[in-house]
This record gives C-alpha cells, structure tokens and sequence, in this order.
C-alpha cells in the first residue's frame, strides 16, 4: 500500500485543474497543425478517438504511456508537453549568467521584449559570422 503524495514527507501533490488543461491543448494544438484528426490519432495510437476528445478538451487526464504515444505519434518531444509545469533553473554558478540576470531584473516588460527582440538579431549576427570565418558548418 502506498501513501498519496500528498501525505509523504517533503512531497508536494501537483495538482492540475481540468479546467486549465494545458496539455491537452497543447496536444489539440500540435495535432490541429499537422492536419491530423482525432480518428486518425487515435488509429496511429491504439487510443479511442473518444479517449483523445475528452483529453483534449479537459473532461480527463491520460496514462503517461498513452501520453506518450500521442507525443510520438506526433513526432513532439515530451519535454515540450511539459514546459508549463517545469521551472527551468538557470546556471547560477556562472558569472555572465548572474550578470544577465540581474540587468534583465531591472527592466520593465517593454525593455524586456526589446531585449529579447535585439539578443535574437545579435546571436545571428554572431554566430553567422562565427561560422563563416572559421569554414564551419552549422548543424
């Protein structure tokens, strides 16, 4: 017998509300762009197309293994199923990430998305030129 994560020491239980079913959509999303319909998943799958409705639309979850047929049935990686509910941690041991970080922290979110805007052009630049001059090939 095992205890509910909610009643294990130090565990927290993840919650999610069938309401704000982000994965589903998701799903629904990156299925909808690959012009595949639910009948057709649900062939690639083994699921019901039924199964897949009510996932997607938030009435109920999916095993882990049924998620991920559908990630691989979609060629999507599992990780970006996720991303809503996984905090990526950056590396705070290097000197030029706190440095980034902490002028990041002083903007407001106009600086931000001019930022982020500007940081995408430049790291083109960069690495085009980084490439070009030394005979690379980028992957």
């Amino acid at each position: 017998m095992r205890l509910p994560s909610n009643q294990i020491p130090g565990k927290e239980a993840v919650k999610i509300s069938r309401k704000e079913n982000n994965i589903g959509k998701y799903v629904q999303q990156e299925r909808r762009k690959k012009g595949i319909t639910q009948e057709k998943l649900a062939e690639y799958t083994g699921i019901s197309w039924s199964a897949i409705s009510r996932f997607e639309t938030g009435q109920s979850m999916l095993s882990v293994e049924r998620l991920l047929k559908i990630v691989e049935a979609l060629d999507i990686g599992i990780e970006a199923v996720f991303c809503d509910y996984v905090k990526i941690v950056p590396d705070m041991e290097n000197e030029t990430t706190r440095e980034i970080l902490k002028l990041i922290n002083g903007c407001d979110d106009r600086e931000k998305q001019y930022l982020l805007e500007s940081l995408r052009v430049r790291l083109e630049c960069i690495r085009g030129t980084m490439y070009r001059g030394h005979g690379l090939k980028r992957e």
